[in-house]
C-alpha cells in the first residue's frame, strides 16, 4: 500500500488521508532535509503545494498539490495514485496515524459518553494515543463526504 509525508502545510489532507486508511505522516515543523530523507528511507510519497521541493531532492517522489483546499486536495490524490476510498477506510486514527483497534463498548462503559454508548454500535480505540472512536453522526457525515470521491 501507498505511503505518503505530507508538509506542513498539508495537515488536514494528511488526516483525511488518514481516514481513508493509508499511512500518512505529517510534523507540523519539519524542514524540507528531514522531509525528504525520510521520504526516501521509507519510501514515501510527499505531498506538497512547494513547487521546488521535487527540483531540489530528485530522489524523491512529489506530488504537488495545486489546490487549497484539502478535501480538493485529497480528490486529487486519490485520482492520482488510484487510492481505495473504502476497504481500508477508518482503520487509523486521524491524529496520530496508529491502527485503529476495535473494541467492545461494555469494556469501556466509564470512557465512552453516555449518549454515544446509547445509541452508536461500533466502537474503536486508537493503538497509539488512545483516542476513541465511534459510529455516530460525525462518522455519517465523513462518510457521506468520502462517497463523493468514488468514480
Amino acid at each position: 500500500m501507498v505511503c505518503f509525508i505530507a508538509d506542513d502545510h498539508a495537515g488536514k489532507l494528511a488526516r483525511w488521508l488518514r481516514l481513508l486508511g493509508y499511512d500518512t505522516l505529517h510534523f507540523p515543523a519539519i524542514e524540507d532535509r528531514a522531509l525528504a530523507d525520510l521520504a526516501a528511507r521509507e519510501g514515501r510519497i510527499v505531498l506538497t503545494r512547494d513547487t521546488t521541493l521535487a527540483h531540489r531532492f530528485p530522489a524523491i517522489e512529489v506530488f504537488h498539490l495545486k489546490e487549497e483546499d484539502p478535501f480538493r486536495q485529497l480528490a486529487a490524490v486519490v485520482q492520482r495514485f488510484g487510492l481505495d476510498c473504502e476497504t481500508h477506510a477508518f482503520t487509523r486514527c486521524m491524529m496520530c496515524n496508529a491502527p485503529l483497534e476495535e473494541i467492545e463498548k461494555d469494556s469501556r462503559r466509564d470512557e465512552i459518553p453516555p449518549q454515544a454508548f446509547a445509541c452508536c454500535h461500533q466502537f474503536a480505540r486508537c493503538t497509539g494515543c488512545g483516542k476513541l472512536y465511534w459510529d455516530g453522526t460525525h462518522y455519517l457525515r465523513m462518510k457521506e463526504r468520502l462517497a463523493g470521491l468514488r468514480p
